[in-house]
């Protein structure tokens, strides 16, 4: 097997820089290829090739060439005989590109093609004919539809990707390719697969997921070789007999089916150390999944799974196990025999309490259990030290134990949509977080050790009661994203300029009335919505906020846009629907901007009383809007519709 890391190390690479070039002739060059005389591996990925001219003076230099790249560039066809003379090459990358079309015949001139029509033959030469060697190719991530029969005639492949194309059906040589191994099929429009598929029997790794499959030929059993097989996303509603055959299985993926049951002999799977059965039809499970003991990973969620049997202790093997969505109102005394578990996922169910053994769990590094009932927490949760992710939101917890500050390890908690009105001081603690959930919640302060969680790149707040931010908040200057809408805020500190790292910054629904003038050393942001406050200005300083692309300023007290509003150049999506707007007669620098979206109530020329000076539409002329929301201003008929006339690709709404 060949990979493209190994084609990357292996031998001379010859990587060319030019991403101007269309043809390979014009990304390589003739001086380029006398200053390499020995390549054997070539790489030309990622240099917006949509012509393969050029090619056939690559083989002639270098016969000797074992691997080419020509991955995320822009081909759309592989001419007949394209790679005649390559007879040398193992490995080709093909991925990426916008490959809708491969050719099972056009003319090309070669020898044999005159020597055939000397002898009053026609023959036709395929994409990859010459490519007798051929160990490795990927064609993944194009838009092709079909492959030409031809195509079985790439005997020497051992590794083949086609996923994320657009296949309907594989051509029946397609069984001639009885040295593939792996084989990826994932993310087409397969519905069936050919009975010639069945002579496959090298194959170690299948992938078919992401397909219409809606059974399994009897054939499929001669694949005994399969220790990888990704079938998730299909439409199977059961599965064969002689799917048990499979023995030498080790992952294998039946996610997002239609399965409704698993037959007994499904314990004969013995070697399985992953298995993916989430969003099915389950309701319960085969006794003889108990002989499944080589497990590591099991995914069952969203099911409708209302208990686990009591041979589910067994799996002690199991380090990730997925029970989401699985309507489990309580879980068994026995499942803290599941001590080697370091991911567990049992969001979305009806869980009021935790069993006490669950006490053992303690190698758990990653607990969801959003979505739940649970009103506290035992004592002993305290023991999951090792926890680095923890899920708790949509759950009934009015308060957290001092203990808490015990999850040193966490980086990432999410308590969002509880009804905590505190936190402990202990919550200083948690020094490793880095992303912070606490939205929907009662807070009305937070504690002074909060200031200590200085690692925070995101912290949502939105949707409490906070009505100040103290000075210590200045000191999360690592914060890329800050989720403080739905609050009390009447202000913000001089120190909120510090936060310079800020991308994302939601202050939506508070009182805010001003912004500081140090608001304008957050020039980072990208994303800023300060919609239903109580702005009637805005510093000079904001003109400084030049990366911003989304702008929310809806429902304000603006009366007017100032001169420097005009170096907000990047802006895509900007709202000024429910403001006063319409003491000044221009919008200023509204030239260069490239909206997107354009939301203005009272826009600019308007007020409630105030024909425009300038014809709002003239104003609007030659702006790349798709949206123009004109509602609430009185406005005549004839103004919205000349505002259709100068935005013809616009939706406008008056």
């Amino acid at each position: 097997m060949y990979s493209k890391r190994i084609l990357a190390t292996i031998g001379l690479v010859l990587a060319c820089a030019s991403m101007s070039a269309r043809s390979v002739r014009e990304v390589l060059g003739d001086e380029l290829l006398r200053d390499h005389p020995n390549v054997s591996e070539l790489d030309l990925s990622l240099k917006a090739i949509d012509d393969l001219d050029g090619l056939r003076e690559v083989v002639r230099r270098y016969p000797d060439l074992r691997g080419l790249d020509l991955a995320q560039n822009k081909i759309k066809e592989i001419p007949g005989g394209t790679f005649i003379g390559f007879s040398n090459l193992e490995v080709l990358h093909l991925s990426n590109n916008a490959i809708s079309n491969l050719s099972d015949g056009v003319h090309v001139i070669t020898p044999a093609f005159m020597r055939a029509k000397a002898e009053g033959r026609e023959p036709l030469v395929s994409s990859f004919a010459g490519l007798t060697r051929l160990r490795q190719l990927s064609l993944g991530e194009n838009k092709l539809t079909s492959l030409p029969e031809s195509f079985g005639n790439l005997t020497a492949l051992m590794e083949l990707s086609l996923g994320d194309n657009k296949l309907t059906s594989l051509p029946e040589s397609f069984g001639n390719l009885t040295a593939l191994m792996d084989l990826g099929l994932s993310n087409n429009n397969l519905s069936s697969l050919p009975e010639s598929f069945g002579n496959l029997t090298a194959l170690t790794a299948l992938g078919l997921g992401n397909n219409k499959l809606s059974s399994l030929p009897e054939w499929f059993g001669n694949l005994t070789a399969l220790t990888l097989l990704g079938l998730s996303n299909n439409n199977l509603s059961s599965l064969p007999v002689w799917f048990g055959n499979l023995t030498a299985l080790m992952d294998l993926g039946l996610d997002s089916n239609d399965l409704s049951s698993l037959p007994e002999w499904f314990g004969n799977l013995t070697a399985l150390t992953e298995l993916g059965l989430s969003n099915n039809k389950l309701s319960s499970l085969p006794e003889s999944f108990g002989n499944l003991t080589a497990l590591t990973l099991l995914m069952l969620s969203n099911n409708k799974l209302t208990r686990l049997p009591e041979w589910f202790a067994g799996l002690t093997a199991l380090t990730d196990l997925g029970l989401d969505g699985t309507d489990l109102s309580s879980l068994p005394e026995w499942f803290g025999n599941l001590t080697a578990l370091r991911e567990l996922w049992l969001s979305n169910n009806k869980l009021t309490r935790l069993p006490e053994s669950f006490a053992g769990l303690t190698a758990l590094t990653l607990l969801g259990l959003s979505h739940n009932n649970l009103s506290s927490l035992p004592e002993w949760f305290g023991n999951f030290t090792a926890l680095t992710e923890l899920g708790l939101s949509n759950n009934k917890l009015s308060s957290l134990p001092e203990w808490f500050g015990k999850f040193t390890a966490l980086t990432a908690l999410i308590l969002s949509n509880n009804k905590l009105s505190s936190l402990p001081e202990s919550f200083g603690t948690l020094t490793a977080l880095t992303h912070l959930g606490l939205s929907n919640n009662k807070l009305t302060s937070l504690p002074e050790s909060f200031g200590n969680l200085t690692a925070l790149r995101e912290l949502v707040l939105s949707n409490n009661k906070l009505t100040s931010l103290p000075e210590w908040f200045g000191n999360f200057t690592a914060l890329t994203l800050l989720g403080l809408d739905n609050n009390k805020l009447s202000s913000l500190p001089e120190w909120f300029g510090n936060l310079t790292a800020l991308t994302g910054l939601l202050l939506n629904n508070n009182k805010l009335s001003s912004l500081p003038v140090s608001f304008g050393n957050l020039t980072a942001l990208a994303g800023l919505l300060l919609n239903n406050n109580k702005l009637s200005s805005l510093p000079v300083s904001f003109g400084n906020l030049t990366a911003l692309t989304h702008l929310g300023l809806n429902n304000n007290k603006l009366s007017s846009l100032p001169e420097w509003f005009g170096n907000l150049t990047a802006l895509t999506e900007l709202g000024l629907y429910g403001n006063k707007l319409g003491e000044t007669y221009n919008l200023p620098g509204y030239e260069g901007w490239d909206l997107r979206l354009f939301f203005a109530t009272l826009i600019t020329q308007y007020n409630q009383d105030r024909q425009p000076v300038v014809p709002l539409a003239e104003l609007l002329r030659g702006l790349q809007l798709t949206l123009v929301n004109l509602g609430g201003n009185n406005l005549e008929q004839e103004v919205i519709e000349g505002v259709k006339e100068a935005l013809p690709n616009a939706q406008v709404i008056g």
